[in-house]
C-alpha cells in the first residue's frame, strides 16, 4: 500500500513537471491537465469500432483496436469532457465544452454547439434518450438579466441540434440540478438530482422523479445518505425506480441506492469514484483510480474487490469481450480487451502509439498543430502504424498496427508499470522538480 501511495504521488508529480516544461498535450489540452482517459464507447451497430474518450479529445479504432486516429480538443470543443453517445441508428456523440453543449451527428468527424435556448451556455449535464435518438436533455444555467440564474432542464427533439425549455425549474433558487437521465425501457420515467446549496450549512441532496415525461414531479428527499453533495450515475436498465448516486463524501465517495423511495448507502469508497458500470448480466462495477475496483452480483446488496491492480477509468462489454480504458502510464496501456472475465488482458492502445489524426471532415486541419505537439508529448514514431502489434477482435492473436506493443496478454496485476513509473520519477524529478511546481487540476470521475 505504501508503495502504490508512493507511486500515485510520484506519478502526479511526474504531470505537474511535464505540464511545468510545456510538454503534458502542447496544445492539445489547454488546461495542462495530465493526459488521462475517461470513457469507452462501442457503438453497437459498429462491431469493429472502439472509441476512447480523453482529457486530450477522443481516440478512434475502426479495426477492432489494431490501430488507432485522434480528434482534437480544438475540434470538438475547449476543455470538454463528460462525453456520451446517443443510441442507434444515428448515434449521435455529445460533449460538454465551455463553449456549451456540442454535438456530432457524422461519427466525431464535425461538431457544433448545440442551439435554441441553451445556444452558447454554461451546460452541466446532458442525457442523450436510450429510447429515441432524437430525444436529449440537458441541465442548463442560462443567463437571464435576473441576479442569479439557477440551472433548469431544458429537452431537444432534433438530436441535440436545438433545445427548447426550460421543462422543469427547481422550486427553490438554492436547488442546483447536478444530473439528469431517462430510464430506458420506460421513456417517461425521467431522474433529476439536486443539491440545495445554501450558505453556512452543508448540502442537502434531493430526487426529482417525473414518470409521465415531465408533466409532474415528485421530490425525494435523499438526506439520508448524508449532508453531502450528490451526483447521478446510473438508472438501473431493468427497474426505473432503482437509482444509482455518487455520494460526493470524504476521505471517500459512497456509492448510493435509491429504491423507488427507500435510499441507502451500498458501498464506502477509500476515495473519489472513477467510473461506474452495469453488466448486461447485471454485475454492477464500481471502479477508482488508484484503489481498485469493486463487484456486485446481486445488485449492490454486497460488494467485494475485485481481484487485480488496474488503474480502471472505465468498462465496457460487447460480444462476450470485457473492455478496459486504464491508466495509460500506471498500467502500461490505454486500453485492453479481456475474454475470460479480466482474469488477463491483451493490451489494444498505449497513447504513444497512436497512429495520427482522424480523416474525415477538416480534422487533418484543424488538429495538424496540435497533432505535432502531442506527437512530441507522448514520444509517437512516424511509422507508429506501420509496426505489427497486438490488435485484432476479443481474443485473437494478430492483427497489425495499433497498439504495436509486442506484449501479448498480460494479468490484470501488473508490476512494470510501477517499475516505469519509478524509473520515471527519479529521472524527471531529480532534475526538475525544483525548477517547475504549478499543478492542474484532474478529471473529476464521471457516470
Amino acid at each position: 500500500m505504501l508503495l502504490s501511495l508512493i507511486v500515485m504521488r510520484r506519478a502526479a508529480a511526474i504531470g505537474v513537471v511535464l505540464a511545468g516544461l510545456g510538454l503534458v498535450c502542447g496544445d492539445a489540452r489547454a488546461d495542462g491537465a495530465f493526459p488521462d482517459s475517461t470513457q469507452i464507447f462501442l457503438p453497437p451497430d459498429r462491431p469493429h469500432e472502439i472509441i476512447l474518450a480523453t482529457n486530450f479529445g477522443m481516440l478512434y479504432s475502426e479495426d477492432d483496436g489494431a490501430s488507432w486516429r485522434w480528434v482534437c480538443e480544438q475540434a470538438i470543443g475547449t476543455l470538454t469532457q463528460l462525453y456520451q453517445m446517443g443510441p442507434p441508428p444515428d448515434e449521435r456523440l455529445f460533449g460538454i465544452s465551455t463553449e456549451g453543449l456540442t454535438v456530432s451527428g457524422d461519427n466525431a468527424c464535425s461538431w457544433s454547439v448545440a442551439g435554441g435556448a441553451i445556444a452558447h451556455q454554461y451546460t452541466s449535464d446532458a442525457f442523450p434518450d436510450p429510447n429515441d435518438p432524437q430525444h436529449v436533455l440537458a441541465i442548463t444555467a442560462v443567463a437571464t438579466d435576473a441576479s442569479s440564474f439557477p440551472p433548469a432542464l431544458f429537452q431537444s427533439t432534433d438530436g441535440g441540434a436545438t433545445f427548447s425549455g426550460p421543462m422543469y425549474t427547481p422550486p427553490v433558487p438554492t436547488w442546483l440540478l447536478a444530473g439528469v437521465e431517462v430510464a430506458r425501457g420506460a421513456p417517461q420515467t425521467i431522474f433529476l438530482v439536486a443539491n440545495d446549496i445554501q450558505e453556512g450549512v452543508p448540502p442537502h441532496p434531493h430526487g426529482i422523479r417525473s414518470i409521465d415525461g415531465g408533466v409532474s414531479w415528485t421530490p425525494i428527499d435523499l438526506g439520508a445518505l448524508g449532508m453531502y453533495s450528490v451526483g447521478l450515475i446510473a438508472i438501473d436498465p431493468s427497474n426505473p425506480l432503482k437509482v444509482y448516486l455518487r455520494v460526493k463524501a470524504s476521505p471517500g465517495d459512497l456509492l448510493g441506492i435509491l429504491d423507488d423511495t427507500t435510499v441507502r448507502v451500498a458501498l464506502t469508497l477509500p476515495e473519489t469514484m472513477s467510473n461506474f458500470y452495469q453488466r448486461p448480466d447485471g454485475r454492477l462495477y464500481v471502479m477508482t483510480k488508484g484503489s481498485g475496483t469493486w463487484i456486485s452480483s446481486d445488485g449492490g446488496a454486497n460488494f467485494a474487490k475485485w481481484p487485480g491492480g488496474l488503474h480502471l477509468r472505465a468498462l465496457r462489454e460487447r460480444a462476450g469481450a470485457l473492455y478496459a480504458a486504464s491508466d495509460n502510464f500506471m498500467d502500461m496501456f490505454a486500453v485492453a480487451v479481456s475474454m475470460d472475465d479480466g482474469i488477463t488482458w491483451r493490451p489494444l492502445l498505449r497513447f504513444d502509439h497512436i497512429c495520427g489524426v482522424r480523416d474525415c471532415g477538416s480534422l487533418g486541419t484543424t488538429c495538424a498543430a496540435a497533432w505535432a505537439g502531442l506527437k512530441e508529448t507522448f514520444g509517437i514514431a512516424d511509422n507508429a502504424c506501420n509496426v505489427t502489434g497486438t490488435g485484432g477482435t476479443g481474443g485473437s492473436a494478430g492483427g497489425s498496427g495499433g497498439c504495436s506493443c509486442q506484449i501479448g496478454a498480460v494479468p490484470a496485476a501488473s508490476g512494470g508499470a510501477l517499475v516505469l513509473v519509478l524509473l520515471l520519477a527519479g529521472l524527471i524529478l531529480g532534475p526538475a522538480a525544483g525548477a517547475y511546481s504549478r499543478s492542474r487540476r484532474a478529471r473529476r470521475g464521471q457516470r
